[in-house]
């Protein structure tokens, strides 16, 4: 299936919400960033740059999303490699 990138994103941040108490429940995954495609937490890194790096490794032009690990939103701006 060929998801534009915001669908991806949707996916994604809803897939992290519900899993967003047991993360936050483990003390090294707070503060750091989930790569995510297709609903699922492909990796947990330290770094949001990192993860963007891993994404595009992973994935190439197909869309994935970088989601953070924080009790409250975080603002990241909005951009694209595309």
């Amino acid at each position: 299936m060929n998801r534009t990138q915001q669908e991806e994103v949707l996916i994604n941040k809803e897939a992290l919400e519900k899993q967003l108490a047991d993360l936050l429940a483990k003390e090294n995954c707070r503060g750091q960033y989930a790569l995510m495609h297709d609903g699922r937490i492909e990796c947990i890194l330290k770094d949001f740059h990192d993860a963007v790096i891993m994404g595009n490794k992973l994935y190439g032009d197909k869309p994935f999303s970088v989601q953070p690990i924080a009790p409250e939103p975080i603002n990241l701006g909005s951009y694209s490699y595309r």
